[in-house]
Formats: C-alpha cells, structure tokens, sequence
C-alpha cells in the first residue's frame, strides 16, 4: 500500500468528532463502494476521492469539517504550493 499524503491530523479530527469510529468507518466504506477508505479507527487507508471527500466531510459537525477542510489543505500546499490558493477552509466558512 502506498502512502496516504494526507496528513495525520485529518485522521485525529475525525476520532475527535466521532463517537463510534467503527460505525462510521463502516458506514462511510459501504457508502463510498470500492476499496474502503477508513480502517476501523477512522484513519485513511488510501486518499478520497473529491466525492468521497464531501461525503465523508458532510457527515461531520459543521467544526470538525472546517477542521478536516484545513488539514488537506495543508496537504495539498505541502505537495503543490501553486495549488495552495483558494483556500478550501476559507470557502467552506463562507457557505
């Protein structure tokens, strides 16, 4: 299995937002289809699709997914800083 490029802190933001991680991993992964996304502790198995993405943020508190927003944000500039702008975190507070 390669690398998940995600950082770490977007596996703590969902195991601080969600009370039965294995539950939701369940949940999300028999949403999603294909390979699964989550083990069972919430942390990503392989990077989301930008469907998966939404899915998964839209099943957070409207914090946790500013926060989750923010943490592959960081992601994305630390691989691709010309990708950096617009900011992700910065459009999901103004919806």
């Amino acid at each position: 299995m390669t690398e998940n490029p995600v950082p770490q802190s977007a596996s703590k933001i969902l195991l601080d937002y969600v009370e039965d991680t294995e539950a939701f991993a369940t949940a999300i992964n028999e949403s999603v289809g294909g390979a699964a996304l989550l083990d069972s502790q919430c942390n990503f198995l392989r990077e989301p699709t930008a469907m998966e993405f939404v899915f998964m943020r839209k099943m957070l508190p409207a914090e946790g997914a500013a926060r989750l927003l923010g943490a592959f944000e960081f992601a994305i500039e630390k691989q691709m800083p010309c990708m950096a702008k617009p900011s992700f975190a910065s459009a999901a507070e103004e919806m």
